[in-house]
């Protein structure tokens, strides 16, 4: 299951900011996966939501500065990945939950600009919102195919809230429990719960 893929590696950290990542490459494809939070670094980064104008594109929107920082420390990697599944003709993945999922969101971006002839998946599981309303009509075009999947009304894909300006991107795969705007969930964010939601999506398909 690509979940389990997902939560799953041989996790490299990136010393200054405290990033972790893997890199699995086949014949066929390239994946990155982008793991979740597990140090006092991270959850600090989480919250470090004001907003950062990202001017390396042609049109200026914002992001999320935390998430951003932690994108940046490995963007080189990225870059090269991008690189060389684009020369090889091979496809590539890009998987995260939870933090993971959110720099996930900024790596499809990045890729999908500099390397517009790269047929990129993306399984993105439980972000938080990384990107603000600026810019919006960019970001949907270049996020469009990304699959982010939101298990019921889990707290963390409701943060930073709307009132800072910031909204989701890409292809919505709601799971679990109906969505309400107004409901939080910590336990819907487990690895556990959102394993069972999936099962249950998927076993409804």
């Amino acid at each position: 299951m690509i979940f389990k893929q997902t939560i799953t590696a041989d996790w490299i950290t990136e010393p200054k900011t405290d990033t972790q990542y893997a890199v699995e490459e086949t014949k066929e494809k390239i994946a990155i996966k982008l793991q979740g939070s597990t140090s006092k670094t991270d959850w600090i980064q989480n919250f470090s939501f004001w907003v950062k104008p990202y001017k390396e594109m042609e049109n200026l929107f914002f992001v999320h500065y935390g998430f951003f920082k932690k994108f940046k420390s490995v963007k080189k990697i990225i870059y090269q990945k991008g690189l060389d599944a684009s020369n090889g003709a091979k496809k590539l993945v890009i998987l995260g939950y939870s933090q993971g999922a959110a720099i996930g969101l900024i790596t499809a971006e990045y890729l999908r600009f500099h390397f517009s002839d790269l047929e990129i998946e993306a399984h993105l599981f439980e972000p938080p919102r990384v990107f603000t309303f600026i810019g919006s009509k960019v970001l949907k075009e270049r996020l469009k195919g990304v699959k982010i999947y939101l298990n019921g009304n889990d707290i963390v894909t409701k943060v930073p809230p709307w009132i800072f300006a910031y909204k989701h991107y890409g292809e919505k795969v709601l799971i679990g429990k109906k969505r309400r705007w107004w409901k939080i969930s910590i336990k819907e964010h487990r690895i556990n719960s959102v394993r069972r939601a999936l099962d249950d999506f998927f076993k409804g398909t």
